[in-house]
């Protein structure tokens, strides 16, 4: 929403001057922050976002931290070759490997690693992406029993097992802090309404305090369209919708796919009322779920607890309804991409479901790039 000049406050018209602008608060534009601070303690930063801290999908998931379902990696392997997979698999599993080491040690956001469990109605499919991953060499993969899983109607599943869940609002307020505490200036509430550049920095015109510095992230995801319409080109919005249903006594210990009904699920045993956090069934309204406006649909809510009910095999009664925005590329590949539009502007984001555990690593990439350090995954990410 723009301001006339009436409407704006004084402190407005000022000028922040940093060295690195990030548009966007979420796992991205922090984990941006984080990684610039780490790599060059003395640069100034400035983090900004039309809303608050996590307010967009990093906020609206169901907190998994993962690379993926086992049949999400033996599809792209069909699809783009074994070696190609691997690639991007090594990648990811880069990913989840530095959360662990430099967030997860560091705060306390309800972290608990116990696995990833792809669920299968088929042995022959079953058997046939196993197959596919052992020979792709893929570690901490176990196959579970139909007797093992205690689901109806089922041949078994496909467990990763070194990934967990975790509370994205928590990590991300606690990432939020540590930042502050770092020098990291913090504008939310603080809507970019135009960029323009300025000699050899860019200028960022805001709702509330106006940004200048020597390089911007725009870390947008799902919502890049809006800042500017090339944008939207690499990236197509596309609406998630969650549901949050009262499990009463039953008690499920992992995260779980189900690739044939395009669902995600979990408990959340944080909660004070048993949890379950149930999300997917995006196809059954693919055209209308192509969007960046938040809002939930009877259609998708009642098949997502209809679901629900039907492979526990009890009623569960409504906690929470809600939808976030996800961003897709066309490769399902993360960017790392120069702005066509503005010089010294960074594009960094795509994540095409997987944000939570491929964000941190993704900007771990665009940090290294923006201060020429070597990576071993400089070929992985699409770029120019």
């Amino acid at each position: 929403m723009t301001q006339s000049c009436w409407q704006k406050k004084i402190e407005a018209s000022k000028i922040q001057q940093v060295d690195v602008a990030i548009v966007g608060a979420g796992i991205c534009g922090l984990s941006l922050a984080y990684w610039l601070k780490l790599k060059s303690p003395q640069i100034k930063i400035a983090l900004i976002d039309s809303q608050e801290v996590a307010s967009g999908a990093s906020g609206r998931n169901a907190g998994f931290y993962t690379a993926g379902s086992t049949a999400y990696l033996a599809n792209l392997a069909i699809k783009s070759g074994e070696l190609k997979a691997a690639a991007y698999w090594d990648f990811k599993q880069e990913s989840l490997k530095l959360m662990k080491e430099h967030l997860f040690t560091q705060f306390e956001a309800h972290q608990e690693f116990w696995g990833s469990t792809t669920l299968y109605r088929s042995d022959r499919e079953l058997e046939e992406h196993l197959m596919i991953l052992q020979r792709m060499k893929v570690t901490n993969l176990k196959k579970i029993s139909e007797n093992e899983l205690g689901f109806s109607g089922l041949s078994g599943g496909l467990k990763f097992e070194n990934e967990g869940r975790v509370n994205p609002i928590k990590l991300l307020t606690e990432l939020k802090k540590f930042l502050q505490e770092k020098g990291v200036l913090v504008f939310e509430h603080n809507a970019v309404s135009w960029a323009e550049e300025r000699g050899d920095k860019v200028q960022l015109v805001c709702a509330r305090t106006n940004i200048e510095a020597g390089h911007v992230f725009l870390a947008l995801n799902g919502y890049a369209g809006e800042f500017h319409p090339d944008l939207g080109k690499w990236v197509a919005p596309k609406r998630a919708q969650m549901l949050a249903l009262d499990l009463g006594g039953k008690v499920l210990n992992g995260n779980y796919y189900d690739p044939a009904h395009k669902v995600y699920f979990r408990q959340d045993p944080t909660s004070a009322t048993p949890t379950l956090l149930v999300g997917g069934m995006r196809l059954l309204e693919e055209v209308g779920e192509n969007s960046n406006f938040d809002k939930t649909t009877s259609v998708i809510q009642q098949a997502l607890q209809s679901y629900a009910e039907g492979i526990l095999g009890q009623k569960m009664n409504v906690l929470a309804r809600w939808s976030g925005i996800m961003g897709f590329t066309q490769e399902e590949k993360p960017y790392v991409r120069t702005a066509p539009f503005i010089k010294h502007t960074t594009f960094v984001g795509g994540f095409s479901g997987h944000g939570m555990g491929l964000a941190f690593g993704t900007a771990h990439e665009a940090v290294a790039r923006f201060l020429s350090v070597p990576t071993r995954f400089k070929d992985i990410l699409p770029v120019e």
